[in-house]
């Protein structure tokens, strides 16, 4: 049962989850801006076109999947920021979806990058790109997810779109 006195509305500590909702696509795009260069430079082609000096077989496919899955992040975070501004009900559980989507991506990434790259290049799947990017995934994951699911404001806040809600 929820208290009268609960607080309602995008304020108290929903202002520091809405903060970081729109620094999220910011953030991807900051991430990918070397990914069009790829296609461009001569990279491309060098890794993936078969007999040449550079080739590595499976990159082609990581590569394109790394792009896709940021796509996907990029659509993901613009649809959260959306939930979240019309307080709607499906906010909290696309969250969770979300954040939990994002360790699983950068986990997938990584463990993907040690078997294409094994033998051409020195990759750890857990060096140090890969501790930051679980990092920067994981605090965020590991603060909020408990906050959306216990937190009296968020349960009295995002209702809007339910059925009987308006």
């Amino acid at each position: 049962m929820i208290k009268e006195d609960t607080p309602r509305g995008l304020g108290g500590w929903l202002t520091l989850l809405c903060i970081s909702l729109i620094v999220t696509p910011i953030w991807i795009l900051v991430e990918s801006r070397d990914t069009p260069a790829m296609f461009t430079d001569g990279s491309w082609a060098a890794l993936t076109t078969p007999g040449a000096e550079a080739y590595i077989p499976h990159y082609k496919s990581l590569a394109i999947a790394g792009v896709c899955f940021q796509l996907a992040r990029l659509l993901f975070s613009v649809i959260l920021l959306i939930l979240f501004s019309r307080e709607h009900y499906l906010f909290p559980r696309a969250y969770i979806a979300f954040r939990v989507f994002d360790l699983s991506f950068h986990l997938l990434d990584s463990w993907l990058a040690v078997l294409v790259f094994d033998g051409y290049a020195d990759v750890s799947m857990f060096g140090t790109h890969t501790a930051q990017q679980l990092l920067l995934t994981g605090i965020p994951s590991a603060i909020w997810i408990p906050y959306i699911l216990k937190s009296r404001r968020v349960k009295v806040t995002f209702v809007r779109g339910k059925a009987g809600s308006e």
